[in-house]
This record gives C-alpha cells, sequence and structure tokens, in this order.
C-alpha cells in the first residue's frame, strides 16, 4: 500500500484490496446483514440491537409511538409499507438473510431490557446464522444501549470480533 508521512492511503485502488467489517445499530443493524447477505466483500458483521423481521417491528413501532393497536392498526401500516415499497415485507426481514453470511462471522449485541425489539429477535437471527456466530446480551441494557452500559467492555469486544473475523480472510 502507498501511504503517505501521515498514513493516509494515496492510491484509492489499495482501499478496495482491505477487508470489510460492518457495524450496524438498530435498523442499521437490519440494513447490514441484508446488505451482506447480497455482498461478499463485507467480509464480518456485528448486528447491535437488530429486528428479526420487519412487519411486526413495524406493528410493534405503532403500539409504543402512537398507542395503537398493532391488530388492525400495525397490520395495516405493514400492509401500506410493502404496497409503498412494492415488495412484501418477509423479502426484508433479516432472519431470512442472516444464513447467507455464513461462514463470515456474525456478532448478534443485544440489551437485556431492550423494550423496543424483544430478545427473541436476537435469539432468533443468531439461531437462523449460520456459523460461526456469536450472540451477546449486555445485561441491564436498553435498546441499543450496550455500548453506554459498559463501554470498555463494548468496544474491547466488538474490536476483538473484528481482528478475528477480518484476519486472513
Amino acid at each position: 500500500l502507498a501511504h503517505n508521512e501521515t498514513g493516509v492511503i494515496q492510491d484509492v485502488r489499495a482501499l478496495a484490496a482491505l477487508p470489510v467489517g460492518y457495524l450496524g445499530i438498530s435498523m442499521g443493524a437490519a440494513v447490514g446483514i441484508l446488505t451482506a447477505a447480497e455482498d461478499p466483500r463485507i467480509r464480518a458483521v456485528v448486528s447491535d440491537s437488530s429486528y428479526a423481521r420487519l412487519g411486526p417491528m413495524v406493528a410493534r413501532y405503532q403500539r409504543m409511538m402512537y398507542h395503537l393497536p398493532e391488530v388492525p392498526f400495525g397490520w395495516l401500516s405493514g400492509g401500506m409499507l410493502a404496497w409503498r415499497l412494492r415488495t412484501p415485507l418477509a423479502r426484508l426481514d433479516p432472519v431470512r438473510a442472516v444464513r447467507r453470511l455464513a461462514p463470515r462471522p456474525l456478532l448478534v449485541i443485544h440489551g437485556e431490557q431492550d423494550e423496543s425489539i424483544p430478545v427473541a429477535d436476537a435469539l432468533a437471527l443468531s439461531a437462523a446464522a449460520g456459523e460461526p456466530n456469536a450472540l451477546w446480551f449486555v445485561p441491564g441494557a436498553g435498546h441499543v444501549a450496550g455500548v453506554y452500559q459498559d463501554e470498555p467492555t463494548y468496544r474491547q469486544r466488538v474490536l476483538e470480533f473484528f481482528e478475528r473475523g477480518l484476519a486472513n480472510r
């Protein structure tokens, strides 16, 4: 690689040869799983607080934000979203895409006290994923709060995951 004196890569083509890892949080985690399932250049994925299925997540959001019952309002919202996107919502379910990541490593992180996305979603993602995958529940953490619950441990676990997952690949 060609670097200048500050360590900045001068040849952009050199970037294409570098291993790519993805860290996504909440919806970004779902997007990361969906993207990595289609793009093998992403060699390792950290999914923090992702939902497993989009339809139930939309219905849950309706209940949480607008205090509307999931049936029928959440279902109607999901149907309208599918119509607007011109695709069935199930096609955008991370739990369906996650098995296509293997043999690339996946780390699923989820707060034990997450009230926005149930712990069951993290379990479903981990169960559907091929190997290697790891599941880490952060004690006492709510939605996307694992990093705030214990930032040094979070940082260490994520960095070690990427160091192992991106090495020699």
